[in-house]
């Protein structure tokens, strides 16, 4: 890891042994994950949640992921808001994910 990468962890679990808490945390199986993203978005951040899912689900853990077409960064956050929820069908998809995995 990087000693950038270390602070982050640092600040983010705290104490000495933050890199090994999250060392661990690396290892264990995720939860059911729903990745969603848009297909607006920048090619690396589409490329990011590409990885991230290859590797959750080596860890075992049960991912589904969904593309918006049409659909950027703020898109997504704004279908959940009254007015917006047109620009993709994210609440549908949560509630449906949710009472899935429950």
């Amino acid at each position: 890891m990087s000693d950038d990468h270390d602070a982050i962890i640092r600040d983010t679990f705290g104490g000495r042994r933050a890199r090994d808490a999250a060392r661990h945390l690396h290892h264990r199986q995720a939860p059911p994950m729903l990745l969603v993203a848009g297909s607006s978005e920048k090619p690396e951040v589409l490329e990011g949640h590409g990885k991230l899912e290859a590797h959750l689900r080596t860890t075992g853990a049960k991912v589904e992921e969904i593309t918006y077409p049409n659909v950027g960064h703020m898109g997504i956050i704004v279908a959940l808001a009254p007015g917006f929820r047109d620009r993709a069908p994210l609440r549908d998809d949560i509630a449906r994910f949710v009472s899935a995995h429950s």
